[in-house]
């Protein structure tokens, strides 16, 4: 089993868009831990981009607008998980947008 985490690790550290994608998972994986179930049941963390901008859809207006407000807050939660994962990525902003219903299918 060792051997095919050095395989993979290897794989990853050859391949700059490897690398990219696997940050980009780790902050969307970070979306519902963070923001918690009731909020992860309203929105999806859909795309992070190398300028720092975290794409984010909710199901609806009213989830849009609270989000807003709490942007700062995530910002900050999930920013310090970066760090103590030991990242070299931080989120700058959070962009909310409507999303079309099948996007928030689980």
């Amino acid at each position: 089993m060792e051997d095919l985490k050095k395989i993979l690790n290897d794989v990853f550290k050859s391949s700059p868009q490897l690398k990219k994608k696997e940050k980009e998972f780790k902050i969307l994986g970070l979306w519902p831990e963070i923001v918690g179930e009731k909020i992860a049941k309203h929105s999806k963390a859909i795309h992070f981009y190398d300028n720092g901008i975290l794409f984010v859809v909710t199901d609806n207006h009213a989830w849009m607008q609270n989000l807003r407000y709490l942007e700062q807050e995530i910002k900050d939660k999930m920013n310090a998980q970066l760090i103590d994962a030991k990242t070299d990525v931080k989120i700058e902003k959070i962009i909310f947008r409507l999303a079309h219903a099948q996007v928030l299918d689980k």
